[in-house]
């Protein structure tokens, strides 16, 4: 593949004859024949091939065919080799990530990869993840915050390719909480990035406009607030940043159609976001007292009777009852506006 490149004359049908194809048999194969890995010697030439399917996304990453062809043996190679294909991914992931430009099926691409490695590994990951994630969140939210207004577009080829690659942002961060391995994100070196992927949850709550969606998003943001809002792993001035965006999202969210009380996945949408503000209550005190009452408040007007009685049910009553206080609530506000 690299003489073909270097000498000027990438003839596309010829790699993807030549190495594509045999990538894609050799990952269907490991598939079809689940104990091909165990034959001896059958790892050390898994590998070999590894070799070539990282080379190819090296050398040709914007190659669409040859990519697919290597992504096809990489997902495999996630359960033929395990956490021994790791050290081999950071170099061919940055030349993905790099070449996808502003196309955001390419984009999604990778963060699947990364999705199924980590909930693969878990733990073992986390040097793959240290190394690649500052780019990966840059590439993901860099198109999705530049081309936010296609978000509400489903018709369009482009709207949907974003959504794609919303969602599939969203749940490798559900299963990044669910492993234990939010802290990447916290880290020295990838510090920066921190504060986009903590709105980029918060805004999904309202942004997708889909329960299911919304509900990833819920546990993303639950997650990070136990997290880094209190305790032992606090971040200082996390819980002061983060609490004034989620009152806000809660009833943004509510309001749109993904949190249509009549709908029986939106009802369920809603039973999370009351369960959410009880764990923000628990973790945040009457931190989260006072930001949700200026919310109420000041932003949606509501009488501070009315404030009152939903703090007291908040913080008193039980969670079924709450979860009927915050839907009556929603009505009341959806009959309000109309």
């Amino acid at each position: 593949a690299s003489r073909v490149v270097l000498d000027g004359a990438p003839a596309d049908a010829f790699l993807y004859a030549h190495i594509g194809v045999s990538l894609e048999c050799i990952g269907w194969l490991s598939k079809g024949c689940a104990t091909l890995w165990r034959v001896p010697n059958s790892s050390e030439k898994l590998h070999r091939v590894l070799n070539v399917s990282v080379g190819v996304l090296s050398l040709l990453p914007s190659n669409g065919r040859l990519r697919s062809s290597a992504l096809v043996y990489l997902h495999r190679m996630v359960d033929c080799l395990g956490t021994g294909m790791l050290p081999t991914l950071p170099p061919a992931l940055s030349h993905m990530l790099a070449a996808s430009g502003d196309d955001p099926k390419g984009t999604t691409e990778v963060v699947t990869l990364v999705n199924q490695m980590l909930s693969k590994f878990k733990a073992e990951s986390e040097g793959l993840m240290l190394v690649i994630v500052s780019q990966l969140s840059r590439a993901v939210l860099e198109r999705v915050n530049s081309n936010s207004d296609l978000l509400r577009d489903k018709m369009s080829q482009e709207g949907r390719e974003l959504r794609e690659l919303y969602k599939m942002w969203l749940q490798l961060l559900q299963t990044a909480g669910a492993v234990s391995m939010l802290h990447v994100w916290s880290a020295a070196d990838n510090g920066s990035v921190l504060q986009p992927m903590v709105e980029s949850a918060v805004h999904g709550m309202v942004l997708l406009e889909e329960p299911a969606a919304c509900k990833v998003a819920v546990s993303i943001v639950v997650s990070m607030a136990n997290k880094w809002a209190s305790g032992a792993e606090a971040i200082p001035g996390f819980q002061a940043f983060l609490l004034p965006l989620v009152a806000r999202a809660i009833f943004q969210c509510a309001r749109t159609p993904a949190g249509n009380p009549n709908d029986a996945q939106s009802h369920s949408l809603l039973s999370d976001l009351a369960g959410m503000q009880r764990s923000l209550r628990t973790a945040c005190g009457e931190d989260w007292d006072a930001h949700l009452s200026k919310h109420l408040l000041e932003t949606l007007a509501l009488d501070p009777q009315a404030v009152q009685r939903f703090l007291w049910s908040l913080s008193n009553a039980s969670e079924r009852e709450f979860r009927e206080v915050f839907i009556a609530q929603v009505f009341a506000m959806a009959n309000t506006a109309s």
